[in-house]
């Protein structure tokens, strides 16, 4: 009698854990994971998600730089140079420019992509605004050794820059806050990748990116991921994540478009824009614009390099596609404080950035953007710290 009512206690004992694990959830490695309850608030024409997660956890109401500060503890495992699965839920995804985003919110025509106005927490955004580096710092630690850049050229600074123990060209310059610091850490982790393909589906992750896929014999959830430009390997992952501070210099006079119709790298998977217009900016334009080819998707016709490179001074730079009839504009996302869009890249992900007014402020954007490997990546980054080496 005495075995039977030791071995009831053991039963009881195995049900609870297995309960308790049963509500609290595991992480891919093992842990624990935050368990996270979502309610649904009516804002404008739509819903916002919003996340709770499990008040036993400490950190979790850590916040930005001042406004943010938060992810220092978790920083250098969460952007080790190769990200292999999925970490544990933080409260930096508070802030992610996805925090807003519902899947209802995916247009698919003409191709993958989605808007979000005010994607981030007012007071989130005025912290970061506040603190934008000027172009200026942007171009010197960017472009190593240049005094001077045209009118409306881009300019990124990369998140392998953002994460320079040297942060920038002169250390002793503090360029990046440390709120800019983890709001570029978080965007070019794995976490926000795999919020990424949560967002717009793997089906459709599949259906543009299928040819890598196959190549590795993996899904994109599964492959490897590292930040761009930041591995020493030759044989770095698959899958490549950046964050970039940029700004298109000033348009001096007139008008001028920086980017003509055209399709991204076809090494990118995804990329995203989040705007920064500085209230006091008068230009008109320097919006995204959508396109379609009429002729059917990846069916326009296209200068080939060679054509391009000979007739620059005639047809432009960034003219991608001989014949702008083939093309219908479907959509137009104007450049405004706080503005948000993404899309999946493909042969058919047309767009362009509308000509921009003469104004003595930059046009300020947050590139987001994953990326398959390619060995180029591996020789702009030795060129790239080879260079700063030689200016420090």
């Amino acid at each position: 009698m005495h075995h039977f009512s030791v071995f009831f206690q053991v039963l009881v004992a195995l049900f609870a854990l297995l309960m308790l694990g049963a509500t609290r959830g595991n992480d891919f490695d093992g842990t624990i994971a935050r368990t996270r309850t979502r309610t649904r608030t009516r804002k404008g024409g739509g819903y916002i998600d919003d996340y709770d997660f499990d008040a036993a956890v400490d950190d979790d109401d850590a916040r930005f730089g001042g406004v943010v500060q938060g992810w220092a503890a978790e920083s250098s495992e969460r952007n080790s140079y190769s990200q292999k699965s999925r970490r544990k839920s933080t409260s930096s995804s508070s802030f992610s420019v996805l925090r807003n985003a519902r899947k209802s919110d995916v247009r698919l025509h003409p191709y993958p992509h989605v808007v979000i106005e005010n994607c981030l927490p007012d007071d989130v955004y005025e912290e970061l605004e506040k603190f934008y580096p000027n172009y200026e710092d942007i171009v010197q630690i960017a472009k190593p050794g240049r005094t001077s850049i045209a009118a409306n050229r881009r300019v990124d600074l990369r998140a392998s820059m953002v994460f320079s123990k040297k942060n920038g060209i002169d250390s002793n310059k503090q360029i990046v806050s440390k709120a800019w610091e983890e709001f570029i850490r978080y965007h070019s982790s794995r976490e926000f990748y795999e919020e990424v393909i949560d967002l717009f589906g793997e089906e459709v992750f599949t259906k543009y990116h299928g040819g890598l896929e196959e190549k590795y014999g993996l899904k994109l959830r599964e492959m490897e991921t590292e930040v761009r430009l930041m591995s020493r390997k030759k044989n770095p992952a698959p899958v490549t994540l950046d964050a970039q501070i940029g700004v298109n210099t000033p348009v001096i006079k007139g008008q001028s478009r920086v980017r003509g119709l055209h399709v991204d790298n076809a090494h990118e998977l995804y990329a995203g824009l989040l705007y920064f217009r500085d209230k006091n900016d008068p230009a008109k334009g320097g919006n995204l614009e959508v396109f379609e080819c009429l002729l059917g998707a990846g069916a326009c016709e296209e200068y080939s390099e060679a054509e391009r490179l000979k007739h620059r001074k005639k047809i432009g730079w960034d003219v991608q596609f001989k014949n702008s009839g083939d093309f219908k504009l479907v959509a137009e996302v104007p450049y405004e404080k706080n503005q948000f869009v993404m899309f999946i890249n493909s042969n058919s992900s047309y767009h362009a950035v509308s000509p921009r007014s003469a104004s003595a402020y930059p046009r300020r954007l947050i590139n987001i953007a994953a990326n398959e490997y390619y060995e180029n990546e591996y020789y702009e980054n030795e060129y790239y710290m080879t260079t700063l080496r030689a200016k420090s």
